[in-house]
């Protein structure tokens, strides 16, 4: 019986390249089956078998849609995020739990020690820190990464820099750095200009 994977994250996953290169990564292997949750930016709700490896979820939040200033609309997204979260995580019962976002990782890590799976952290970047971010996410997302720092088992980031950035910030973790690189065809890099990055 294959072991069980599930993505999680708070953008729309069939639509977020870097979670899919590592899902078809993982789904190449045939020793897994992996399962990912993510936020619908079509305003739907959809349960999608995408190969016989991965079965994707989109979720349709509510909240998503209030007028209310970011910092409340942040609460409540998390709110509702964390309920789908921990509902499909029990009913899946994963193994290895890899969460891609911060909106994610509390849930996460409340889910790994309700079914005793394996915690994987992967931030796409210096989350804390990242653009258009005001004082009270910025704090939130630090505080949020602190509290659930020592449960993690593997942190995966873009770059040696920004690892060594959390680990003197949280301490030590096992840590892989994942670049963020472009798909290349083998084919047809064989047969076509290498240097016309458009035709690539």
């Amino acid at each position: 019986m294959r072991k069980k994977i599930l993505h999680l994250s708070h953008t729309d996953i069939i639509y977020d390249s870097r979670i899919l290169k590592e899902i078809s990564s993982l789904s190449e292997t045939k020793l897994f089956s992996i399962f990912s949750l993510g936020i619908s930016n079509r305003n739907i709700f959809s349960a999608k078998k995408i190969n016989s490896f991965h079965k994707n979820y989109s979720v349709n939040l509510i909240t998503k849609n209030f007028r209310i200033s970011r910092n409340i609309k942040y609460i409540f997204n998390f709110i509702e995020f964390s309920f789908y979260i921990i509902f499909y995580g029990i009913k899946i019962r994963p193994s290895l739990i890899h969460c891609h976002d911060t909106l994610a990782l509390l849930p996460s890590t409340i889910l790994k020690l309700l079914i005793g799976s394996k915690l994987i952290y992967d931030a796409h970047e210096l989350e804390s820190n990242k653009n258009m971010q005001n004082i009270f996410l910025s704090k939130t997302t630090f505080f949020i990464e602190k509290v659930c720092w020592k449960h993690i088992n593997i942190f995966i980031s873009v770059s040696d820099k920004i690892i060594n950035w959390y680990k003197k910030s949280f301490g030590f973790k096992k840590s892989i750095s994942i670049l963020n690189t472009p798909i290349i065809n083998k084919y047809k890099s064989k047969i076509i200009d290498k240097n016309n990055i458009r035709r690539i």
